[in-house]
């Protein structure tokens, strides 16, 4: 029988990336990220519990509502309004550290702060099915990333779910409650991060770049009946397939099993896989696809675990390549800059997402460089 999903996970991301901090003399701003002591005094004040905006800056944010460290424990952590939404443990596995040490090593790990917002954002087209957005940002001294969390339940194919992947990067896709406008994702990601350089940067001095590509990652959570075995696609589940590992546009090209991550042993399957094309991602564990007990949260763990690592290492990759395209690099850029490349050097976290973004070319540019201005050796 063919599958019958009743939980997907759709995550979406963008990234910006600047130096308004990091400059020789840096200017003030709303929050303070312009040093080790108070970036992490910030964080340790923030490990305390979720902390509205305006008790940080004395102002209400013209989008930032709730500021929190990224790296908090799932059970105790109140910003959010879903529980769904809480099974973050990349970054406790990333530094090895019990929570309570990481405010003191935010600034070094380069860890970040993550926001919940003022508004509210509903998918817009009529469906039958429950799709549920949440919008956040991460928080960094130098940038931010818009992180879209779309949940969709109810009962539908994987045909189904390609439509809907695709209708997200369509225009008029989202709305913000009380609003009549609809905006497309990227018209989201604007709003978003023009109110982010306003609360947290230099507002219009900010200057800074963005990734070109939106960072997807799409998991389903949860079904019945079969799967689709990577080694017997049919023309229309390939096809299917593709507009859900990549969305946004054509893809790259080539056949589309030839992006298939397979799973080592014990899982080693034609039915547990990652796709990969560029920035996206889709994740069919079928080993973990019973909606019930430590196997569901296994799954979203492993799916949150996707989107933050390849959004953290994309922020380093960036950040590195600022850092070796400066004329006049600060302490603080160079600080930072070396930590972020000797991460993407070692890589001490790793996943199958993972693996196909630190083996692109332009991170192995990127890390070239910084071998050449030593900021690793």
């Amino acid at each position: 029988m063919p599958a019958t999903l009743t939980e997907t996970v759709i995550d979406l991301a963008d990234r910006h990336t600047t130096l308004y901090y990091l400059r020789p003399a840096p200017p003030g701003g709303p929050l303070p990220f312009f040093g080790e002591q108070q970036y992490c005094d910030l964080h340790r004040e923030l490990a305390k519990g979720p902390t509205p905006y305006s008790e940080v800056t004395g102002k209400q944010g013209a989008i930032l509502k709730v500021l929190s460290p990224a790296y908090h424990n799932s059970e105790h952590h109140t910003t959010l309004d879903e529980d769904y939404n809480k099974l973050n443990r990349y970054w406790s596995t990333l530094t090895s550290l019990d929570l309570e040490s990481c405010p003191g090593r935010a600034w070094s790990d380069l860890l970040p702060i993550e926001a919940s917002l003022t508004l509210r954002v509903r998918y817009a087209p009529a469906t039958n099915l429950k799709v549920s957005p949440r919008p956040r940002v991460l928080l960094y001294p130098f940038g931010w990333s818009t992180w879209i969390s779309v949940r969709i339940t109810g009962e539908y194919t994987l045909a189904t779910l390609s439509d809907l992947a695709v209708r997200l990067f369509s225009p008029g896709a989202f709305q913000v409650e009380g609003e009549a406008k609809l905006l497309s994702l990227i018209d989201l990601f604007d709003r978003v991060s023009h109110n982010v350089r306003l609360d947290a940067f230099g507002g219009p001095d900010t200057n800074d770049t963005k990734l070109s590509e939106v960072i997807t990652v799409t998991t389903v959570l949860a079904k019945t009946g079969g799967g689709p075995s990577i080694d017997a696609l049919d023309d229309d589940m390939r096809s299917a397939l593709w507009r859900i590992v990549r969305p946004d546009g054509a893809p790259a090209g080539g056949k589309l099993e030839d992006r298939a991550w397979r799973l080592k042993k014990p899982f080693e399957s034609p039915l547990h896989y990652v796709l990969m094309d560029g920035y996206s991602r889709f994740n069919w564990l079928d080993h973990l696809l019973a909606p019930v007990g430590r196997k569901h949260d296994h799954l979203r763990c492993y799916h949150n675990n996707s989107l933050l690592s390849l959004v953290h290492a994309d922020h380093m990759n960036a950040l590195v390549g600022e850092a070796v395209g400066s004329r006049a690099p600060c302490d603080a850029l160079t600080q930072l800059a070396s930590r972020a490349a000797r991460y993407l050097n070692k890589r001490p976290y790793m996943n199958a997402g993972l693996v196909g973004l630190l083996d692109r070319k332009e991170i192995k540019d990127t890390l070239d460089e910084a071998k050449n201005h030593k900021l690793i050796g």
